[in-house]
Formats: structure tokens, sequence, C-alpha cells
């Protein structure tokens, strides 16, 4: 941690929080809304997947050819469940265990889509098939959870944020930030008052400092009344 700017004795205080190197790195940092859809797209294609598998391994010679509805009906059904079970919450998916204990919670409704791709297919999704189906795609959801997904989870991928305050941020506010820094990287913080035009200035002057040499994408700011202040917008 490094001071970058301290002016008028203890009036402002900028504080550059990363490294400089970070700042000149490629980056592509996608936000909390884009990294929960690239997580729900990643379980549509591994519950449909698990049904095209288990159709695969139980198919006796004389079974139809399964339709593409019936893997589309799992892969939905997934989705709906693990969004119902809270399965894209911001611990997922840094925490492995959270991630597997949503798709078990979901699995239930992936079940209930093998007894409605029944009426769909009867002569394909039998009995069999949908327990080896739910059971399959609960595996492959995991697994993926639990590896592939926690690439998403590279700092490169991050959002870079500025934190703005008037005082120290509470430590309630320092906790939520700590359990989302993979989605949310602190790069810089700064604190100063603005009671004066010369304070406001001299804050909002730090923040587009920061924001071109920190190659910030956003603004956290802690303190209410910095929302509506002249020109930080």
């Amino acid at each position: 941690m490094s001071a970058l700017d301290v002016r008028n004795g203890e009036t402002l205080v900028a504080e550059i929080l990363a490294s400089p190197l970070d700042a000149t790195r490629n980056r592509f940092a996608i936000s909390i809304r884009e990294r929960r859809a690239l997580l729900a797209i990643a379980d549509l294609i591994a519950g449909g997947l698990g049904c095209l598998v288990a159709y695969l391994i139980l198919r006796p010679p004389h079974m139809p050819n399964i339709s593409i509805v019936d893997p589309g009906l799992y892969a939905v059904a997934w989705v709906i469940g693990l969004f119902l079970v809270n399965g894209y919450a911001f611990e997922i998916p840094s925490s492995r265990a959270q991630s597997a204990i949503a798709v078990i919670k979901a699995t239930p409704f992936a079940g209930l889509a093998g007894v409605l791709a029944f009426f769909f297919d009867p002569y394909v999704m039998t009995r069999p098939l949908i327990v080896v189906s739910t059971l399959i795609g609960a595996a492959f959801l995991i697994a993926m959870r639990v590896t592939v997904a926690r690439l998403l989870l590279h700092e490169s991928l991050a959002v870079r944020a500025v934190l703005l305050g008037r005082t120290e941020p509470n430590s309630l506010i320092v906790q939520t930030l700590q359990a989302s820094k993979f989605e949310c990287r602190i790069v810089a913080r700064i604190i100063g008052p603005t009671d004066t035009d010369s304070n406001r200035k001299q804050l909002i002057d730090a923040v587009r400092e920061l924001f071109a040499s920190q190659s910030a994408d956003e603004l956290i700011i802690t303190s209410n009344d910095l929302r509506v202040l002249p020109g930080l917008v």
C-alpha cells in the first residue's frame, strides 16, 4: 500500500492498493451480471449434456432417437432450479462446497423436467433414463462448477474499482468487499471531506487521476452525500 497523494495535511488522502504493473496488464473485466450469465450458460450445457450422455449409455437398439426437446428441458430446468435455490449467489463459484450444495438442492427440479419430458417422448424418456439423466447431469454440473467455472475468478476478469468516501469504511463494508474480491477488486481509495469548493475540486481531481492511472471500471461510494456531488458523475 503506497500513498499517492496527501494534500493539505490530512484533508484528502488517496492511496493505491494495487501493484503499479496491474493497470498496464491486458484485462477483460466482466461485471457480476455477465459472470452470472456465463455460469448459467455453462449450467445449460452441462445439464443438457447429462441427458444426452445418459441416452447414449442406456439406449437399446430399438429405442427411437432422442428429441432435442428432452435435453433442452433438462438444461432449462437445471438453470431454473439453481436460480430458485440461490445457486447464483455471490459466493458461487468461489466456494466449492456451496456450488455443490446448490446443485444437489436443484436436483428435484431436473427430475421433474424428466417427468415432463416423458409426456413429449414416452418411448424415449423411460424411468431409467430420467433417473440416470438427472444423476449424470448433477455430476456434470458439480464437476463444472468446482473446476472450469472457477476460471471466472481470475483476477484479470475482476472489475477494477476505486473506493470513495468521506471517512474510512466501516467493518460491514470492508467484509462485503472482501467477500466479493474475485468480482470487484478495489485498486485505490480516496478519503476526504467536501465541505468547501476547494475540497470538492480536489476530490474530483483525485478520482479522475486514479481512474486514468489505474484503469478503473467503477466507482464505489461509501458516503451517501457524495452520490450527488456536482461533477462526480
